[in-house]
C-alpha cells in the first residue's frame, strides 16, 4: 500500500513514519514537508491513504483534502492536528476526511482509525465486485435501485408496469447494518430467499445501495412487519448488527423514493430504544406523538462549561437524555429539537470564547450514533470540546465569572436573593467560593456589597417627591419599611425623611458633596 505522509515538522513526521512501519512494514511511505509538495507527490504516487497535518506552509492539510477529494474520492485522507478546535475537525468530516487526529499521536489512535478504514476500503471492494456480478440479473431489481439512489422513479413504461404488476401494492423496508458487521450480498440473498420461502411471502425484490444499506420491496399482504420482525431476528442471530425501518402499503412506483427516505429515517430511533432492531413508520406515527423536548437546564449548563466543570455538565446533559428515552412517545423530531437546545448553548459558549463553533448540525447525531450510548458519548465529547474553548478566553476565568455576578447583583439588587441561592441556583456554583470571589473583587462580604448597593439607589430614589418612604424602600429591596429606616440611619447617619427633607429644603448640595465624597 501507497501511504503519502505531509507534515512540515520533521520530527513529527519522522515519529509517525516509525508508528506506520510499526503497524505494517510493507508500507510504501512518501513523504511531504508542506502542502504543495503534498499535492505534487500525490499526482505523480496517487496513495491510497494520505495522512496530513493541518496546519501547513503554502497549502493547508483542508485544502489538499479538498483537491483530493475533488479528482479521486476513494483515496482515504485522515487529517492531524495539534488544535483541538470544532470548527477544524467538522470541515475536514464534511469535506470527505476519512478521520480527524489530535495530537501528539498515540499508537491506539492512529492504529484503530487505520484498521477502521482499511478494512472498510477492503469491503469496499469486494461489495463492488459482487455487485458488478449481479448487475445484470434483475432489472426490477435495478429499477428500484436507481430509483432511490436518484430519488425519483425513472420514465420507464416497461419497468413501472412490471413494478405495478409484481409488487403493487407493496411495503418497503431499509436494511442498515453496522459498518464492522454486515454480511456479503449472496449470504443476505439467501438469508431472505430461505426465510420468506418458508413464510409463504409473496413477491419481493432487493436491491444494494451500498455494502452497509439495503432495501427490500415486498408485496403487501398480512403479516408482514412480522415477517422483517424474524428477518431482524434471523439476521442478529447469525451475527449481523441490523436496524430495519419499514414504511407502507404503498401503491403507485413513483411513492418508493419518499417511501425509502421515511423508512431510513424510521431506523434513526435506534438512539431512543436500544432494545428495538424494527421500525415501522405506521406504528411510529401512532405511538410517538411527542414532538416538542424542553431542557430545563440551559443556564446551568453554560455556567459549568464557562466553569470547566465538564463532568457535571455530561451527568446534567445524560440525565436528561435518560429521561427522554424513558418517554414512549417522545418523537425523533422531539430528539433533535433537544439537541437544537444543547446546540445553542454550546454556540454560546463557543461565541463567549470568540470561536465558532459551527455546531447548528449537532442534530445529525440520530443519524451518525448506533445506540443511545452513543449518542451520549457524542454529546459529552463535543460538550468537553466546547469547554475547552474557553481555556484560553477570558470569558472562562474568574474575573468574568465575578463579574458577571456582580453586574446580576446590580440587575436585581431589589430582589431577595440569598448568596447561597445565588450561587447555587443561578451561577452553579459552591456559595463560599462565590463569597471568596465577591470578596476579593470588592473587599466587602455579599451582605455589606448588597446593602450598600441598595442605600446608594435609594438615596437616588429619595429626590423624587412623588415617592413614599415605604414605595422607596420596596423598591430599594425591603419589604419591611421600619427595617428599611434603620439600615439606611446606620448607613448615612440619618433617616431616610430626613434625608428628603433635606433635600427639599436646600441641603441637597451639601448631601451631594457628602454623596460624592462617599
Amino acid at each position: 500500500m501507497k501511504v503519502l505522509i505531509a507534515e512540515d515538522e520533521i520530527y513529527s513526521r519522522r515519529s509517525l513514519i516509525k508508528q506506520l512501519s510499526r503497524y505494517d512494514a510493507g508500507m510504501e511511505i512518501v513523504e511531504a514537508s508542506n502542502g504543495r509538495q503534498a499535492w505534487e507527490l500525490y499526482q505523480q504516487h496517487r496513495p491510497e491513504l494520505v495522512l496530513s497535518d493541518i496546519k501547513m506552509p503554502f497549502m493547508t492539510g483542508l485544502e489538499l483534502l479538498k483537491l483530493i477529494m475533488e479528482q479521486h474520492a476513494e483515496t482515504k485522507v485522515i487529517l492531524i492536528s495539534g488544535y483541538a478546535e470544532f470548527q477544524y475537525a467538522q470541515e475536514a468530516l464534511n469535506a470527505g476526511a476519512a478521520g480527524y487526529l489530535l495530537k501528539p499521536l498515540s499508537d491506539e489512535a492512529l492504529y484503530s482509525c487505520l484498521r477502521k478504514n482499511l478494512q472498510q476500503n477492503t469491503h469496499q471492494k469486494q461489495f463492488e465486485q459482487e455487485m458488478e456480478l449481479l448487475k445484470n440479473t434483475d432489472s426490477l431489481s435495478r429499477y428500484i435501485e436507481e430509483g432511490i439512489t436518484a430519488g425519483r422513479m425513472k420514465e420507464d413504461y416497461i419497468n413501472a408496469s412490471l413494478f405495478s404488476h409484481i409488487l403493487s401494492p407493496y411495503w418497503v423496508a431499509c436494511l442498515l447494518f453496522s459498518a464492522d458487521r454486515c454480511p456479503d450480498s449472496s449470504h443476505l440473498h439467501q438469508t431472505c430467499k430461505e426465510l420468506f420461502s418458508r413464510e409463504s411471502c409473496p413477491e419481493y425484490r432487493t436491491a444494494a445501495l451500498s455494502r452497509c444499506q439495503w432495501v427490500i420491496v415486498m408485496r403487501a399482504q398480512d403479516g408482514v412487519e412480522q415477517t422483517f420482525l424474524h428477518l431482524s431476528d434471523l439476521l442478529r442471530k447469525q451475527g449481523w448488527k441490523v436496524w430495519i425501518g419499514l414504511n407502507g402499503p404503498q401503491k403507485e412506483p413513483s411513492s418508493l423514493p419518499a417511501a425509502f427516505e421515511e423508512a431510513s429515517t424510521a431506523i434513526q430511533y435506534r438512539v431512543l430504544d436500544a432494545d428495538t432492531a424494527l421500525f415501522s413508520c405506521p406504528a411510529l406515527e401512532k405511538q410517538r406523538t411527542v414532538h416538542k423536548a424542553l431542557f430545563r437546564y440551559e443556564d446551568r449548563l453554560f455556567h459549568l462549561l464557562e466553569q470547566h466543570r465538564v463532568s457535571e455538565a455530561c451527568d446534567l446533559v445524560t440525565g436528561e437524555l435518560s429521561r427522554l428515552r424513558a418517554d414512549p412517545h417522545l418523537s425523533l423530531e422531539g430528539c433533535r429539537d433537544f439537541l437544537r437546545q444543547l446546540a445553542a448553548v454550546l454556540e454560546k459558549t463557543a461565541k463567549n470564547a470568540s470561536h465558532p463553533a459551527g455546531l447548528s448540525e449537532w442534530t445529525v447525531l440520530p443519524a451518525s450514533c448506533e445506540t443511545p450510548e452513543a449518542l451520549a458519548e457524542a454529546v459529552c465529547q463535543t460538550i468537553a470540546l466546547a469547554s475547552s474553548l474557553l481555556e484560553s478566553s477570558p470569558a472562562g476565568d474568574e474575573s468574568s465569572i465575578v463579574e458577571r455576578v456582580l453586574a446580576h447583583i446590580n440587575q436585581n439588587y431589589n430582589k431577595d436573593i440569598s448568596l447561597k441561592e445565588l450561587a447555587e441556583n443561578i451561577f452553579f456554583m459552591n456559595h463560599t467560593y462565590l463569597s471568596h470571589l465577591i470578596r476579593e473583587k470588592t473587599g466587602k462580604n455579599y451582605s455589606s456589597y448588597l446593602r450598600e448597593l441598595r442605600i446608594r439607589h435609594a438615596k437616588e430614589l429619595l429626590r423624587d417627591p412623588n415617592l413614599s418612604i415605604t414605595d422607596v424602600a420596596s423598591f430599594s429591596g425591603y419589604n419591611d419599611s421600619s427595617q428599611f429606616i434603620q439600615v439606611f440611619k446606620k448607613e448615612v447617619g440619618i433617616t431616610p425623611k430626613k434625608y428628603q427633607e433635606m433635600l427639599r429644603d436646600g441641603s441637597g448640595a451639601e448631601l451631594s458633596g457628602k454623596e460624592h465624597q462617599e
